[in-house]
């Protein structure tokens, strides 16, 4: 039951990291910049974003 328990903290980073680019991704989607491939660019590049963590 002492485990060390120090990876929480950064669990929560990365949770909140996810959740901010998810809301992120949501409100892009409601902007138009013109073209259908900027908006796809935009959108894979947020996604790459989330890859990464």
């Amino acid at each position: 039951m002492g485990e060390n328990h120090s990876h929480v903290p950064l669990l929560a980073k990365v949770f909140g990291a996810l959740v901010t680019l998810t809301i992120i991704t949501v409100l892009v989607a409601y902007v138009d910049v013109g073209s259908a491939k900027i908006n796809i660019l935009v959108a894979m590049g947020i996604a790459t974003l989330k890859a990464l963590f």
